[in-house]
């Protein structure tokens, strides 16, 4: 049974392995052990194995360009014996076939990414999710929360890019429905920062808020100041969108002081340190300018002061381009 599960689980992490790694305390031996276990499962396997091929895709360090994803689901339509038990490594490869397509200028991406579009990635991530709900009483992964929660937000990312906002409501009420049940810790915090992101897409922030706290509440107890970073981020859009001007200024001040600490922390990947760097820029950029409408000049400088500080270390780190450090020194000279 401990075996059953175990491989269910590594299978099961497939269907996740896109997932940012918030709400993980220690990030780093948590991807070096999940990495470990499927090159080992891949070791196993005859070379020119198609399950090994589309076991690597998928779990590629640098995700796959659509049009890659598309060729393998081409010659998996086509091989001998591709079905049943393997049908959940086509829904693996047609949720990573949706992601890819919705991003193409990700990693990966390129002239021949481009060739698919939001409407292909729509109907790749469609079928992947109807392959789940229609197994899910029969196959031991359709009915693994953290895959069912994957395909359901794989496909209303999908939707709300292709403009099919109709077609958001069904997966999104899975995913609230089984988020509680979700092993992961990231998985768990991808589902509820996501859902609160999918509310604000949908023009309702005031059902961004409930979900987004659950997921601050998950990097809070990992220690993860990513993930707390990240969800207050979403916090601080819900809270502008909604109106509430004094609540919004505070969240920005919060989520400048944790992007900070992520800009600093030694774990952070380089990418990582990038992006909270011009977060920090960007929410005290937006607190300077709400100081200034106020005539608080001395709650002004002090931003000025802060902002200076984080571009002179962004500058001798190289976490930032001149030209978008220029930016935002003529924001608060």
């Amino acid at each position: 049974m401990e075996k059953r599960a175990a491989h269910e689980g590594d299978v099961g992490s497939l269907f996740t392995w896109h997932v940012p790694l918030f709400a993980v305390a220690n990030r780093r031996a948590f991807a070096r052990e999940r990495r470990a276990r499927v090159d080992a499962w891949c070791a196993g396997q005859a070379s020119d194995s198609l399950e090994r091929h589309l076991v690597e895709l998928v779990t590629a360090p640098e995700a796959p360009s659509a049009a890659l994803c598309h060729a393998a689901l081409e010659r998996s339509a086509s091989a001998p014996g591709f079905s049943g038990p393997d049908q959940y490594l086509r829904a693996a490869l047609l949720q990573r076939f949706a992601l890819s397509a919705v991003d193409p200028g990700g990693a990966g991406g390129g002239r021949r990414a481009r060739a698919f579009g939001p409407t292909d990635a729509y109907d790749a991530a469609a079928e992947a999710f109807a392959w789940c709900e229609a197994s899910g009483e029969n196959d031991a992964v359709a009915r693994v929360p953290d895959v069912a929660v994957e395909l359901g937000l794989t496909l209303v990312r999908a939707a709300l890019v292709a403009e099919r906002g109709e077609a958001v409501e069904r997966p999104l009420a899975v995913v609230a429905e089984l988020a509680p049940n979700v092993e992961a810790s990231h998985v768990r915090f991808h589902a509820w920062s996501s859902i609160a992101i999918a509310r604000l897409a949908l023009g309702i922030p005031e059902e961004a808020l409930i979900p987004v706290n659950r997921a601050k509440i998950l990097a809070d107890r990992a220690g993860d100041l990513a993930g707390q970073w990240h969800g207050e981020r979403i916090r601080a859009q819900a809270l502008g969108m909604m109106g509430r001007e004094r609540a919004e200024v505070a969240a920005h001040a919060e989520l400048a002081g944790l992007a900070e600490r992520v800009a600093d922390d030694l774990d952070s990947t380089p990418e990582l340190r990038r992006d909270a760097t011009i977060s920090a820029l960007q929410a005290r950029a937006h607190v300077l300018a709400h100081m200034r409408a106020d005539g608080r000049d001395r709650a002004a400088a002090n931003e000025i002061e802060a902002m200076r500080r984080r571009m002179a270390r962004a500058r001798a780190a190289g976490d930032a381009d001149d030209a978008v450090l220029a930016e935002f020194e003529a924001l608060a000279s």
